[in-house]
């Protein structure tokens, strides 16, 4: 397997990830959460999955979180 393939493969597992939890926070948390989220992709999929809960998200800089 090429590296480039690998890579393509590692980043359409991650985006599966991602989707998964970001249902599952949605999900369990509802329309009375504020989430804050660095990671961007992630981020991404929250904001819309809360915004069909009418929660809400806030964004904050990666640099100082762990």
């Amino acid at each position: 397997m090429s590296l480039k393939r690998l890579g393509q493969r590692e980043n359409r597992w991650m985006t599966d990830v991602n989707h998964q939890v970001s249902k599952a926070l949605v999900d369990r948390y509802g329309g009375q959460t504020l989430f804050v989220w660095a990671f961007y992709q992630l981020q991404q999929m929250i904001e819309y999955k809360a915004a069909l809960q009418q929660a809400r998200t806030v964004a904050v800089d990666p640099r100082y979180t762990s």
